[in-house]
């Protein structure tokens, strides 16, 4: 943290920020010095459950909901994207978390922590998994795990190696909450749930607040940039809970140019001893794949092996595309399954990235995720319209619930 020294900060998240700029009165302004974490970084220090069962009381007490069994193999609500951050009153604005997306399920304490395709986190992210054993709430938390660096962020290589070398702080970053000791919290507003969860979340260092800030979207932006951070993510304050859906309630605006892609081959070059010298990438368009390049760069000898091996059952004398692309090298062509993130410096006018560097296998996702997200932008004062991943139609809600008080 010694590039903070000297300068002012502020801390969200329990994140410290590099902050030169006047706006952002929702983050509170903290000293030069950076909180000190606990030398055990996955300690846990749950919420006496005491004190915690007279919250939830107060809390539901005071809940217009109809009673309901807790949900299951729920899909998480999903982000549209447009190109600018801007600022509104109605909307609140929170760091873009370079993790895994996961829903957890908590009921008497069991335990369910999940990806976004309903797969299993329990045993690969452990400390998470025994951080909400110890929280004693029934509920279903939507939040991002993350590993954050020795700077403060989040390091998604470093998410994935893990489970392997345990290297980073291991963080669930808690944003919402659907569902809480029998009630159904998706149809109240984004404000209410939050200031439900808020009240709720332990205090201990594996398990955080994802904290936010109203109005100043263009400003917390910029102090994004400037911290190299992937981006923010803004939400409309009145917005319900969307399950499974892509909506401009949501928005994400990316500081990093990054492209999900799926890999449909690899490259080597001769005399070359590596197990291949580059991946060969598309995106899903329609029903079919179109090529946006190669990437060569961001593999190590490990990571070449590990992505290697799930190639493997994967190869084919196929060609995914329509047109077989010119790469100059001998390509090797697998099926369209396994995806990937990288980063990139520009799309070029035919739609490849120029010098991109890999960043990571995203096996939270398939190629049905990618829907060509990043080109087709919402237009920042159509914010206000739904916009969903397919072509249905958000199912009609009913009216909704409202809290009896406005304050809990």
């Amino acid at each position: 943290m010694k590039s903070l020294k000297n300068k002012k900060v502020v801390e969200i998240a329990g994140v410290v920020l590099k902050q030169s700029l006047k706006k952002l009165p929702s983050i509170k302004n903290v000293s030069k010095k950076v909180k000190p974490v606990s030398k055990n970084r996955n300690s846990i220090d749950p919420t006496p459950s005491g004190s915690l069962k007279k919250q939830i009381d107060l809390i539901t007490n005071n809940l217009d909901t109809a009673k309901s069994a807790m949900p299951s193999n729920l899909k998480p609500m999903l982000a549209g994207i447009i190109d600018e951050a801007f600022n509104k009153g109605d909307w609140q604005f929170e760091i873009k978390w370079d993790g895994y997306r996961s829903l957890t399920y908590l009921q008497k304490g069991n335990v369910q922590l999940r990806s976004r395709n309903n797969l299993s986190f329990n045993e690969k992210y452990k400390p998470v998994y025994e951080a909400l054993k110890a929280w004693p709430i029934n509920a279903v938390i939507d939040g991002e795990i993350v590993v954050l660096n020795e700077e403060g962020h989040a390091d998604f290589e470093g998410l994935q190696k893990w489970y392997q070398f345990e290297q980073g702080t291991l963080v669930y970053f808690v944003f919402d909450i659907l569902w809480l000791e029998g009630h159904n919290l998706m149809e109240l507003t984004l404000t209410e749930r939050r200031d439900i969860l808020k009240q709720l979340v332990p205090s201990n260092y594996i398990i955080r607040y994802s904290d936010s800030i109203d109005e100043y979207g263009i400003d917390f932006f910029k102090v994004a940039q400037q911290n190299g951070l992937e981006g923010i993510i803004a939400k409309q304050k009145n917005a319900t809970y969307s399950p499974g859906y892509r909506t401009k309630s949501w928005l994400k605006i990316k500081a990093e140019t990054r492209h999900e892609a799926v890999i449909c081959g690899y490259t080597k070059n001769k005399d070359t001893d590596r197990l291949f010298s580059s991946l060969v990438l598309g995106i899903a368009e329609g029903e079919k794949v179109k090529f946006i390049g190669q990437v060569g760069t961001g593999f190590t000898g490990a990571s070449q092996k590990n992505i290697f091996e799930k190639l493997k059952p994967l190869f084919t004398d196929d060609c995914p595309f329509e047109k077989i692309p010119k790469t100059g090298v001998p390509t090797f062509w697998v099926k369209p399954h396994l995806v990937c993130e990288v980063k990139y410096t520009e799309l070029t006018s035919e739609g490849l990235m120029r010098h991109p560097s890999f960043q990571g296998l995203r096996k939270d996702k398939t190629i049905a995720d990618l829907n060509l997200e990043e080109k087709k932008a919402v237009a920042t004062k159509q914010i206000d319209e739904p916009v969903s991943s397919s072509k249905k139609k958000l199912p009609q809600k009913t009216p909704r619930r409202k809290l009896r008080q406005k304050q809990l």
